[in-house]
Order: C-alpha cells, then sequence, then structure tokens
C-alpha cells in the first residue's frame, strides 16, 4: 500500500514492556548462575539425588547447557512476541502477527476493503487483535491501544461499505 495516510493509532509495545524484558533477562541470568552452581558445586551436597548422573563429570555440563539453551530459547521466544503490533493508517492497517511454536510472525498490509471482520480478545500478556480477510485471519498481540485499534478499524469498514 503506497499512500497509507496519516497514523491513526498504534498498539506498539511502550518502554514499560522492554523495562519487563530487562528483569527476565536479570532473572535469566540469576538461574544460569543458579544452575552453574548446582551442577558443578552441588553434587557433593546432593550426593543420595542422582548419583549416577550428578556425579558423572560427562554429564553435568550437558545438562547444564540443555537447561541454559532452553531458558534462551523461551526468553527470545519472548522478546519476539513483543515486536507484535498493529498500526492503524487513515487508508489502510499494518503490523506484524503474533508468533507461535506453530506460526511465524507475518509483515500484513492491508486495505479496509479487504477486511471482513475485527475483534479483539483477551490474551496471557495481552490484548489480542484478530483481524479477518476473505483469504486469511491474523492474530496480533496488542500491548497498547488495542480496543481504540479496533474501534476505529471498525469504523473504517463500515465507512468503505457505505461508498
Amino acid at each position: 500500500m503506497e499512500n497509507k495516510g496519516k497514523l491513526l493509532v498504534s498498539t506498539k509495545a511502550g518502554a514499560g514492556r522492554w523495562a519487563a524484558v530487562i528483569i527476565s533477562v536479570v532473572f535469566l541470568l540469576l538461574i544460569v548462575l543458579m544452575d552453574v552452581w548446582v551442577l558443578i558445586v552441588a553434587p557433593e551436597y546432593y550426593r543420595d539425588l542422582g548419583k549416577s548422573v550428578l556425579n558423572n563429570p560427562d554429564a553435568r555440563p550437558i545438562i547444564g547447557w540443555v537447561i541454559c539453551a532452553v531458558l534462551v530459547y523461551l526468553l527470545a521466544f519472548c522478546i519476539m512476541r513483543m515486536r507484535s503490533h498493529v498500526n492503524v493508517y487513515e487508508n489502510g492497517v499494518t503490523g506484524i502477527t503474533d508468533n507461535s511454536f506453530v506460526k511465524p510472525m507475518t509483515k500484513i498490509d492491508l486495505k479496509y476493503t479487504d477486511i471482513v471482520s475485527v475483534t479483539v480478545s483477551v490474551g496471557r500478556n495481552a490484548p489480542i487483535v484478530q483481524i479477518t480477510t476473505q483469504y486469511n485471519s491474523y492474530s496480533i498481540r496488542a500491548f497498547n491501544n488495542s480496543g481504540e485499534a479496533v474501534r476505529i478499524i471498525k469504523e473504517k469498514i463500515e465507512l468503505t461499505k457505505q461508498n
């Protein structure tokens, strides 16, 4: 879409959401340090608990790296979700869809004539704006202004139907 017009509302995450990510990174680092302590120092204290695994010098680093890899993957997944947003313009809608384990993030660029319906529902961390077109459905995690974005999109859809 070449001429989007003036930006009416955006649902991008603000600075407060990024503060939560920074706090999560700090907690991840603390968990990694605890993991290193448990896998290197703690076996002396936990000899009865899984002697064969915890006392095996080859298994401890592997277990530690697997735990760290899972934690880093989950943190990256959460950070990627922060990119999901919708921008409502005078002549259309752009944005990035929500990330999931089965469906990657997708950039969207829609005219109001293409949109069949739009709804907002309550998600775990943030409201989810559901935009439905004739051929596809898009889920967008809207951290800010979700209600206003849906209201404006509905108004614009009605205006295009009247013309």
